[in-house]
């Protein structure tokens, strides 16, 4: 099973895409301030590489809830 992994939780902002526990693809990015705004080109770098059949996202700690 192929797994979009999202995280925006802490200091970075990371995109993977993983299948059978090896990274197919991955994005990262400062994570500070701005997650909404870098996701999406960080979503389209990965998704470029393979479609995804499930999704998981990190949805804490912190106060960004837009991924929710």
């Amino acid at each position: 099973m192929r797994l979009l992994v999202m995280d925006a939780a802490l200091d970075r902002c990371l995109v993977a895409l993983v299948e059978e526990g090896r990274v197919l693809a991955e994005a990262a990015g400062p994570g500070q301030h701005g997650q909404a705004a870098r996701l999406p080109p960080l979503l389209e770098a990965v998704l470029a590489h393979a479609a995804p059949d499930a999704i998981a996202a990190c949805v804490g700690p912190g106060s960004f809830t837009g991924i929710r």
